[in-house]
């Protein structure tokens, strides 16, 4: 009962419950709308972007919820930690590669995860670093 009331009170299990929420409703099409609408209102409110188009698996946990933004197509494994203003996404506007993190793994403060990379399980980044392509 008391891990409930926590997940309705916390800012930031209430972002995981709404992505959770707009990305089930972005694939339908008749929804798709309303998966959007619930995606912008989101971004404002939480002061992060995870786009619905991204694979994160369950048991995703936020630490702090501002800054967050996780890209289009992007892929999260199981029972991922992360932290406050980390960004995981495209390398350049015309890169369409997105990173695979595994399961397992932490993501600490401001670490940047951009273009072609693929993280083993229990990998853990540590705060402020940059992980692209070499």
């Amino acid at each position: 009962m008391i891990k409930a009331i926590y997940k309705v009170i916390n800012p930031s299990e209430q972002l995981v419950l709404f992505y959770r929420l707009y990305s089930w409703l972005y694939n339908t099409r008749i929804t798709r709308p309303l998966s959007y609408l619930l995606y912008m209102i989101v971004r404002i409110v939480y002061s992060s972007d995870i786009h619905p188009a991204s694979k994160i698996g369950k048991g995703l946990s936020i630490r702090h919820h501002f800054g967050i933004v996780i890209g289009k197509n992007a892929v999260i494994g199981n029972d991922v930690i992360i932290y406050n203003d980390v960004s995981i996404g495209q390398l350049n506007v015309d890169d369409s590669c997105m990173p695979v993190i595994g399961s397992n793994s932490i993501i600490y403060k401001g670490a940047v995860i951009v273009g072609n990379v693929t993280l083993p399980e229990n990998t853990i980044i540590s705060a402020n670093k940059l992980v692209k392509p070499s």
